[in-house]
């Protein structure tokens, strides 16, 4: 697909890109050359222009050469492309070029397009990232949501499953289940649906079926990406083998840019075009248990004991049993003036896989707790991952702040409980109240069997029983900081209580981010990160080598001064 208006892109958007950019087009400017009906292309200026112009020139030439499509400032389609962002505290954010990519040769172009002209990289694919690492102003955005490939291999030696599926990573966790489904296997993936596989898998990848399958990153075969240089690298535990520009494939027997990959976390180390998965045919079909209680209720505060009960309970929760908690603030009655009594809700959804015997006796203490206070239970089969999945409904486009740890074995204490219900309950029930909603996310099980230095993700992820995310959603940006400064202290606390955070869904504000992430695997990630993008091309908020200073690079050309024609001046 060509650039939209390739060859008569109106110069005086050409100048908004080298602004953006860095390039001065004053000669742009005066030489430009108002739309006629004839259209652009009779411009005599035009010719001029592109051929002085060395960003411009290849501009064109980058949008002219693309399977995908090029969206800039003033394109109709740009507002959309824009609006994938699902935090919309960041949606705001303008690149000056946006490359919708449908190849892997597209995002190499894209990578040494940015690398000439010294632009700074941001990469997108389904939007869901929490802190803003994926839009970033006056960016060239990679964007990878068109790369929808998806490859079945139901005798695949590779896999110590005997299958595997290769998927693009534009694909959403959602297609990708149904595909599967239709040939009787399931992968280990993201809850929400509408997910993308990227950045989720390279920053880990916790799942309803991680206790009885491991993380995302533990079922990985093989990684395909674009590096620093524009080379094409083809990445598994055996060894990297790049193709560069010319053609030259250079091989290696080092797994160690396969083990950062794994957890090192996403726009760091190149653009991942495609991931080959190992997938699992289900022996058991799925039960799930759906709970819910109020936090408080005939004006007592049950959560309290509730979170008592859950601090033990949790502790014997059998691997064959995933899922979630979620728990939300309530609003007690006449404290907040003109503002409506809320009870807040604790509500489990968790997800048997196995013995239906062996799960039922295992959740048995859970289904005797109180009884009465339940406001609602049900019990649902699912004959498949995928009919379990195409139910969960996501929550898209908020304004939200969000906090991450993972809780240990020693984190379920009465400190925690008190942490937990006296922040949802005090931050609630005040003039300005912050309402948080709190995920846990369980995990353990099989994610706990592999060795920590079998992949990148931290010792903290593995030793974990549960990833707690909690949020506060902004009604709109000027309650941004107070709310944000309402959310720090909880989040302080609770760091204090668990140990380390996921780095897919993390505090914005971290100091101690690179022990918090990675902890002892840091150091190692960094060699890795400066060996395969020295010059820093790909970085993020808190990512590997995000804090090294940029090497000196010279300025982007700049256009020598056109000939002016006379009839065009004053």
């Amino acid at each position: 697909m060509n650039l939209p208006y390739a060859s008569k892109m109106d110069p005086t958007l050409l100048c908004v890109v080298l602004l953006l950019t860095g390039v001065v087009c004053a000669d742009v400017q005066q030489s430009y050359c108002p739309p006629s009906a004839s259209g652009m292309g009779s411009c005599k200026q035009w010719d001029n222009i592109v051929n002085s112009l060395p960003l411009v020139k290849q501009l064109v030439k980058l949008g002219q050469n693309l399977d995908g499509i090029l969206v800039m400032p003033g394109d109709p389609l740009y507002e959309n492309a824009t609006k994938i962002i699902m935090n919309l505290r960041f949606v705001d954010r303008k690149p000056a070029i946006i490359v919708g990519c449908n190849s892997t040769r597209d995002v190499q172009a894209a990578v040494l397009f940015a690398r000439e002209f010294g632009i700074r990289l941001s990469i997108v694919s389904s939007g869901h990232d929490f802190i803003g690492r994926n839009t970033v102003n006056n960016s060239l955005q990679i964007n990878v949501y068109w790369m929808k490939n998806i490859t079945v291999n139901k005798t695949d030696p590779e896999s110590d499953t005997g299958a595997s599926v290769t998927v693009g990573v534009g694909n959403s966790w959602g297609r990708v289940y149904e595909e599967l489904d239709r040939h009787g296997f399931m992968a280990v993936g993201g809850s929400s649906p509408t997910v993308s596989m990227g950045g989720y898998t390279l920053g880990g990848g916790h799942s309803p079926i991680c206790r009885s399958f491991g993380l995302a990153v533990d079922n990985v075969i093989r990684f395909t990406m674009v590096t620093a240089k524009g080379e094409i690298a083809t990445v598994t535990k055996d060894g990297t083998s790049t193709v560069d520009l010319d053609g030259k494939v250079t091989k290696t027997t080092n797994g160690d840019l396969f083990w950062a990959l794994r957890g090192g976390g996403g726009s760091t180390f190149g653009v991942l075009t495609e991931i080959k998965f190992k997938i699992h045919r289900p022996k058991y079909q799925f039960t799930q248990l759906l709970i819910n209680y109020n936090f408080r209720q005939n004006g007592v505060t049950i959560a309290r004991e509730f979170f008592t009960f859950y601090n033990k309970f949790v502790k014997t929760l059998s691997r064959q049993w995933g899922g979630y908690l979620i728990v939300s603030s309530p609003i007690y009655p006449n404290t907040i003036p003109g503002v409506k009594e809320t009870p807040g809700s604790i509500f489990l959804s968790l997800l048997h896989y196995g013995n239906y015997a062996d799960g039922y006796k295992n959740v048995k203490p859970l289904l005797d707790f109180h009884p009465e206070w339940r406001t609602y239970i049900s019990v649902v089969n699912h004959t498949s991952f995928w009919n379990y999945e195409k139910t969960i409904k996501d929550t898209h486009y908020i304004r939200v702040y969000i906090f991450n740890t993972f809780l240990q074995d020693n984190s379920f204490t009465d400190q925690f409980t008190n942490t937990m219900v006296d922040n949802m309950v005090n931050n609630a029930n005040q003039s300005g109240p912050a309402l948080f909603g709190c995920t846990f996310a369980h995990i353990g099980g099989k994610v706990s069997d592999f060795p920590v230095e079998s992949a990148s993700v931290s010792a903290a992820f593995r030793s974990g029983l549960v990833s707690l995310s909690c949020a506060v959603a902004s009604p709109a940006k000027i309650y941004d900081s107070y709310l944000i400064n309402k959310a720090i202290p909880f989040a302080n606390e609770l760091h204090k209580i668990g140990k380390g955070v996921y780095f897919n869904e993390p505090d914005e504000y971290l100091d101690n981010w690179k022990d918090e992430y990675w902890g002892d695997h840091y150091a190692r990630l960094l060699k890795i990160k400066n060996q395969w993008d020295p010059d820093n091309t790909f970085r993020c908020l808190h990512c590997v080598g995000s804090d090294q200073p940029l090497p000196t690079r010279p300025p982007p050309p700049q256009p020598s001064r056109p000939p002016v024609d006379p009839a065009l001046v004053g």
